[in-house]
């Protein structure tokens, strides 16, 4: 499993981190690491680095495409430590030593919960030891499992998940078209009242 940039900034608010991206492109990450001057020439796309700025500062600049670093800068600061960096700025009020182990205890924690999902798969105890999983992974949401015929078999909730439409689904035990359909309309809806100015 990878992280996302967006999943790992939503978890680093509490450091008051904002994205910089200077490319247009998608970033997954399987593992954390501290960027040192040795590791320079051996930057992996996959690969979340966590530096000093004046480490990133002595990358050569073709080593800054394709990368992403977490750095630390100063609120007002608009641009990373230099142009041409994709960053998660966090706020210099911060150590890098707890910002090094609040990413190492997301990756551990992403890490065991897929090794957890992988036991639930091979164990073949059907669909309860995966939502199991699925509620840790996903504490706020509910996650609903349905056959062909659209019968629940599985959810990590039986009510109360906010949302009237879901409820009603998991009160019925089945996936109707006409919750569907509403549930269409209400995204489509939201989405149009998004986008108007």
């Amino acid at each position: 499993m990878t992280l996302s940039v967006e999943m790992i900034a939503e978890s680093m608010q509490p450091f008051d981190a904002r994205v910089v991206m200077q490319q247009e492109r998608t970033f997954a990450f399987r593992r954390v690491q501290m960027l040192t001057p040795e590791s320079e020439n051996t930057l992996e796309e996959d690969v979340l680095y966590v530096g000093e700025p004046k480490v990133i500062r002595r990358l050569p600049k073709g080593l800054l495409h394709d990368h992403f670093f977490v750095v630390r800068a100063r609120p007002e600061d608009a641009e990373p430590v230099r142009p041409g960096v994709n960053a998660l700025l966090y706020d210099e009020q911060y150590s890098l030593g707890a910002v090094t182990n609040h990413l190492l205890t997301l990756f551990d924690r992403l890490q065991t919960l897929e090794y957890q999902m992988r036991l639930a798969v091979r164990a073949h105890a059907g669909l309860e030891p995966l939502m199991e999983v699925g509620r840790k992974m996903i504490p706020d949401a509910t996650i609903v499992v349905v056959d062909s015929a659209y019968n629940i078999i599985g959810a990590t909730r039986e009510r109360g998940s906010g949302n009237i439409y879901v409820d009603q689904m998991l009160e019925q035990g089945y996936y109707d078209k006409s919750v569907t359909g509403t549930c269409v309309r209400c995204c489509r809806c939201r989405r149009i009242s998004a986008t108007t100015p």
